[in-house]
């Protein structure tokens, strides 16, 4: 298992690398006392505590971000800096903005000769998180997870005190049927357009989004996959499954928990 941190990160093309993060206020005596690691358990939130607008924008986005991971893993094909099979995004929403903005921020590695186990990943995260989080406040400072190099991310769009994390996503280049450790064996820096790919996302308000996307050239493209336990406004056509979360695969449960936990982690910070 690579440790955290990592040298070597990679942004997504299409982020903008964010000016440096502002500060909060100064700490309160209830943050400088023992922080209390957040227990998730698929639990109920507030379920309007989230736009659809704002919950259709991380799908589309997240769907943005796979295809583009695709393309540039194959184009990284075989070279020293080939990239791995998961990336890391995290959102945030600034309301005071009219329109709301929208900010990303990401986090991909380099590739694991082995490949990379996703739930193991997430529960590195977590564990990397957490331990900061902890640090942080023992020295009466915040730790904000989307500063790039010294948070989970490399690149991060511009970030404001108003800015409000709200959760996050994964991009995957393992598919159902094959994962990538074993794809690209067979595949060339001109097979980027030819590639499928998954995505998660978990918000604060309980919403969860799967997609499978395939690929983007037309010999070997189709219809996207994608269910979300809650109504979205989105450029694509999700189905509706309230059920998500419970109806998950075993192996999908297991990445459901570990963002899950993650997220609350990254709530606390």
């Amino acid at each position: 298992m690579t440790q955290i941190p990592r040298s070597g990160r990679h942004h997504l093309p299409g982020d903008n690398m964010s000016t440096a993060w502002q500060q909060g206020p100064p700490p309160t005596a209830s943050w400088q006392q023992a922080p209390v690691e957040p227990r998730p358990s698929f639990s109920e939130p507030d379920p309007t505590a989230l736009s659809a607008s704002v919950r259709g924008r991380t799908l589309d986005r997240t769907i943005q971000v796979n295809a583009s991971h695709a393309r540039n893993a194959a184009d990284r094909i075989g070279t020293r800096d080939a990239l791995g099979e998961h990336a890391l995004i995290l959102y945030s929403v600034d309301e005071t903005a009219r329109p709301y903005r929208l900010s990303t921020a990401t986090r991909l590695d380099y590739e694991e000769h082995r490949g990379e186990h996703l739930p193991a990943l997430l529960h590195e995260l977590t564990n990397h998180a957490w331990t900061q989080i902890q640090a942080a406040q023992r020295s009466g400072r915040r730790w904000d997870p989307r500063t790039p190099m010294e948070g989970l991310v490399l690149r991060s769009d511009e970030i404001t005190p108003e800015t409000e994390y709200i959760g996050l996503g994964i991009s995957t280049l393992d598919t159902p049927t094959a994962s990538w450790h074993d794809t690209k064996r067979s595949v060339t820096s001109a097979d980027g357009l030819n590639l499928p790919g998954q995505g998660y996302v978990y918000l604060k308000d309980g919403t969860a989004m799967y997609f499978l996307r395939a690929a983007q050239t037309s010999g070997n493209s189709g219809q996207h996959t994608i269910i979300t336990n809650r109504p979205v406004h989105s450029i694509y056509r999700p189905r509706l499954d309230n059920e998500l979360l419970y109806n998950a695969s075993l192996q999908d449960t297991a990445v459901w928990q570990g963002l899950e936990k993650l997220h609350h982690v990254l709530m606390s910070a």
